[in-house]
C-alpha cells in the first residue's frame, strides 16, 4: 500500500497565492467601487479632451508623408484585334499603351501576340516589348511549320523595368518575321502593365 503524502506549507502558500490571484477583484470588500459602462465613458471623453488639443490632421491627406498619387499602384491596358497581313521583317507595334505616373516606379508589362503562318516551311516570327522606345525584354520567337494554312502560335513576352520615371509613358508589344520565304500574319495582340511605386 501507497501511504498519502501531506502537502507542504509552502505548497498550501502557492495554492492559496494562486486561487487569490484567478479570482482577482472578485474578492474585493463591500466597499470598493463599483465600474459602470457610464463610468468607462466618462473616463474616456475625459481623456479624449484632454488630448485633443495636441492632435493633428495636417498630414490627413497623406500617408507616411507621401501622397495618394504618390502610392497609387497604376494599372493599364489594350487589345488590338486587327489583322496585319504580312508582319514583315521589320518591327511593327502590335499594340500600346500609354499611362501615366504619379510617382518614379517599378513597372511590369504583359504582352501577347496571336501570330498565323501560311504554311510555308520555316517561317518564324518573334516578339520582345518595348518602353518609350527602348527594348526592355528578351525577344521571345515560334515557329510555324508546314502544317498547312494558318498555323497559329500565340507569344507572350513579360518584361519588368525599374525605377521609371514620374510622367507620361507609353509601352508597346513588337512582333516581326525573323527568317521564312511565307508570310506571317499578326490576329490579334493585348498588352497590360501594372506599375507599382517605388
Amino acid at each position: 500500500m501507497h501511504k498519502l503524502l501531506r502537502p507542504s506549507v509552502t505548497m498550501l502558500v502557492a495554492v492559496v497565492a494562486l486561487s487569490f490571484a484567478l479570482v482577482g477583484t472578485a474578492v474585493a470588500g463591500p466597499g470598493a467601487a463599483k465600474i459602470t459602462t457610464a463610468k468607462v465613458k466618462k473616463i474616456v471623453k475625459k481623456q479624449i479632451a484632454k488630448a485633443a488639443p495636441k492632435l493633428s490632421v495636417k498630414n490627413a491627406g497623406t500617408v507616411g508623408g507621401k501622397t495618394v498619387g504618390q502610392i497609387k499602384t497604376v494599372l493599364a491596358g489594350s487589345t488590338n484585334a486587327s489583322v496585319v497581313n504580312d508582319i514583315e521583317n521589320v518591327d511593327k507595334v502590335m499594340v500600346s499603351v500609354s499611362y501615366t505616373l504619379a510617382a518614379p516606379s517599378t513597372v511590369h508589362v504583359n504582352g501577347v501576340a496571336e501570330l498565323e503562318g501560311d504554311g510555308t516551311d520555316g517561317d518564324e516570327a518573334e516578339c520582345f516589348i518595348k518602353h518609350d522606345g527602348g527594348s526592355i525584354s528578351s525577344q521571345y520567337d515560334a515557329s510555324f511549320p508546314d502544317l498547312g494554312v494558318d498555323n497559329a502560335a500565340v507569344i507572350g513576352v513579360l518584361a519588368t523595368a525599374t525605377n521609371i520615371a514620374a510622367g507620361p509613358h507609353v509601352a508597346t508589344l513588337v512582333c516581326n518575321q525573323t527568317a521564312g520565304a511565307g508570310t506571317v500574319a499578326k490576329d490579334d495582340a493585348s498588352i497590360q502593365i501594372t506599375a507599382v511605386p517605388n
